[in-house]
């Protein structure tokens, strides 16, 4: 996901286009909407792999937001969601070419109010040059658009049928279970015998003629390699206008599982982690990833510990000079977790600062994106996109621990971006020494300032033009378009 833009969420009339970097950092006074925009992607992710009756599910094991009405902005009927996406790999289907793609997409739907409650009641999608309009509807049919021509046929009604991701999929025909539209499909076989070579009696030829065509270049050559000689061919545009509809639940598919895979990516690190045990109960169960609230830490190292990674761990904080390792001990169905600071003995964590209990399972996630291979992570993969929030890492750190931190979080983005792992942090701070710490990492050459972003939510009181302006830092680590004195 390259950019996110949401309308009449929250108390945001229009957040603008949000580009996601590698490293974004949300700033701003208290109430200004940092964390309400940071809560749309617990939002979405808790809202996948489940059936709902509405768009989203609004209250939830991430976040509970009650329901469309509470989130709507100012009492309004629609909440509108952008977002773009560099490419979708076309994997629908056992025989679809492993180098298609759906490229430069761009996601619009709308969440409306309606009688019983909230759905999505537009969809918009475009890629590769083209673009698939969708309007849902509750008593009619719907109405699919494609490229300005509407693609209904009299008598062949169109419904949505909800899927346990974000778009439905559509249902054609009277009987409301063809997943293709008969009489588009009619007409596409009606004109390839009529212009295509080798058509009369191939059962098949259709399908494989019109199967995954999501570019139109491509699609022309197919159909130039192929026509008859005499053909003069002057409808091209409709035909592929057809050929796109007969492909519509397939290219829906796609879009539904980038959506699952990345739900499956997102990683949300609450403002206040869960308060340290002296003891944690053995639960048998081995996890591969840690909660919001970070209540499971001594289970996910307890699985590190198992496969022999938890010296790699130590190993890395001491890399990184934060000055402490972690124990873990098994006992009796109880797990103890020690930390062991730089030239001690170690103790329980709960004799130790408070500050550990709420770093560690950030700490935890990010040499979890750097270094961790899950055993199904080589499956084939719809979205490349990890994205892991974090609401305030200062909590209850000395400054220079802060600062400490953020140069660790520039090495780890500087070490992913070589390797190619795309993903995108996404932080809330109102730290200025995490802030001042990154400018001075761009400063020294150590990191770039091309691949971080600060947003200044609120910025209007700061008597700047919009709501929520775009920062970043210059070559010599300074900040531009900065207020004077924002954190007087």
């Amino acid at each position: 996901m390259k950019t996110i833009r949401l309308k009449n969420y929250k108390c945001f009339e229009d957040t603008g286009k949000i580009d996601l970097l590698p490293l974004n950092f949300l700033v701003g006074c208290n109430s200004g909407g940092k964390s309400s925009f940071l809560e749309f992607f617990p939002l979405l992710q808790q809202s996948m792999h489940i059936n709902r009756n509405g768009a989203f599910l609004w209250t939830g094991n991430n976040v509970d937001l009650n329901d469309f009405k509470t989130v709507v902005r100012n009492g309004q009927d629609t909440i509108t969601v952008e977002v773009e996406i560099e490419k979708i790999p076309l994997y629908s289907g056992n025989l679809a070419p492993k180098d298609l793609f759906l490229e430069n997409v761009r996601l619009v739907f709308v969440v409306s109010k309606v009688d019983f409650g909230d759905a999505i009641t537009y969809i918009c999608l475009s890629f590769n040059g083209q673009t698939i309009e969708i309007k849902l509807k509750e008593r009619v049919s719907d109405e699919i658009i494609i490229n300005g021509e509407s693609m209904g046929k009299e008598d062949e009604p169109i419904v949505h049928s909800f899927t346990n991701s974000l778009l439905p999929k559509l249902l054609f025909g009277s009987t409301l279970y063809e997943l293709t539209s008969r009489k588009g499909s009619k007409e596409l076989y009606s004109w390839a015998r009529q212009n295509m070579k080798g058509d009369d009696g191939m059962a098949g030829s259709m399908w494989f003629r019109f199967r995954y065509v999501v570019n139109k270049e491509e699609f022309e050559k197919r159909i130039n390699r192929t026509k008859k000689e005499e053909a003069e061919i002057a409808d091209l545009q409709h035909i592929y206008n057809l050929a796109l509809l007969y492909n519509i639940n397939d290219i829906i598919d796609v879009v539904n599982y980038y959506m699952l895979e990345l739900a499956d990516k997102t990683e949300f690190i609450q403002p206040l982690r869960a308060t340290a045990e002296r003891y944690y109960r053995n639960r048998n169960i081995s996890v591969n990833s840690i909660t919001p609230s970070g209540d499971n830490i001594a289970m996910f190292l307890l699985r590190l510990q198992r496969e022999g990674l938890l010296e790699k761990f130590n190993k890395w904080l001491n890399q990184n000079e934060m000055q402490f390792g972690v124990e873990l001990n098994e006992e009796g169905g109880f797990l103890e977790l020690k930390i062991v600071e730089k030239g001690k003995q170690g103790q329980n964590i709960v004799d130790v600062g408070f500050g550990y209990s709420q770093i560690l399972p950030i700490l935890a996630n990010i040499w979890k994106d750097l270094f961790y291979e899950d055993v199904l992570g080589k499956r084939v993969s719809y979205c490349p996109t990890s994205i892991v929030l974090i609401e305030q890492p200062e909590l209850h750190l000395h400054p220079r621990f802060q600062r400490k931190f953020a140069e660790l979080l520039t090495k780890c983005v500087k070490q992913l971006n070589k390797s190619g792992k795309d993903v995108r942090f996404i932080i809330e701070t109102h730290s200025q020494d995490i802030l001042n710490s990154v400018g001075r990492s761009i400063a020294y050459g150590d990191f770039d300032a091309k691949l971080v972003n600060i947003y200044l939510f609120n910025a209007q009181k700061e008597n700047m033009d919009k709501y929520i302006e775009k920062a970043s830092y210059s070559r010599e680590g300074f900040l531009e378009n900065w207020p004077v004195g924002f954190f007087d």
